[in-house]
């Protein structure tokens, strides 16, 4: 599924925030669709070794396994010299949609923004945050947007309540 960027390539890669957790399971690990799975291991961009039991037979996708750096777990996808993703123009849906999140809980679909990222922080305010934030309801509450959704049900994720519900989604 396409999505329009809310933060800036440029600004994005330049955080320091992203892809860094303080313990080796995090819930705001990258999760990656089956289908990213096998493209960026078919394509040699990253081992299948480092995904957290992708399920073939299902279709379902896989949590990527990270690795620990300094007292830190980091993507393996994040190379720390240049603070930047080796995979970014193929990086994985839930990359693409950060710092909005999908979220369960309460058996609903929620529209949420993780308020840690530190351009949400500076555009949260914004009409562009808005703007945004309606983009994502109507395609999330279409036809295309519900579809992905019960085809993907691994992206709507169980998060921490470190983040900001935006807006509940229709049933998918």
């Amino acid at each position: 599924m396409q999505l329009k960027r809310f933060v800036p390539s440029e600004v994005c890669l330049a955080c320091s925030g992203c892809c860094r957790f303080a313990e080796a399971q995090s819930p705001w690990a990258a999760f990656f669709l089956y289908d990213e799975i096998r493209r960026l291991t078919q394509e040699n961009l990253v081992p299948s070794c480092l995904f957290v039991s992708p399920d073939a037979s299902t279709g379902r996708g896989a949590w990527i396994h990270l690795v620990e750096k300094e007292g830190r777990f980091l993507c393996p996808c994040l190379d720390t010299d240049r603070h930047t993703c080796r995979i970014y123009s193929y990086r994985p849906f839930d990359c693409r949609l950060y710092p909005f999140l999908l979220v369960w809980e309460d058996n609903k679909i929620f529209l949420a923004v993780d308020e840690k990222c530190p351009y949400t922080q500076k555009q949260g305010a914004s009409a562009a945050f808005t703007e945004h934030v309606a983009y994502l309801t109507q395609l999330f509450s279409g036809s295309q947007g519900a579809l992905f959704l019960r085809t993907h049900p691994d992206i709507v994720q169980d998060y921490p309540s470190e983040y900001r519900v935006l807006h509940v989604l229709p049933e998918a």
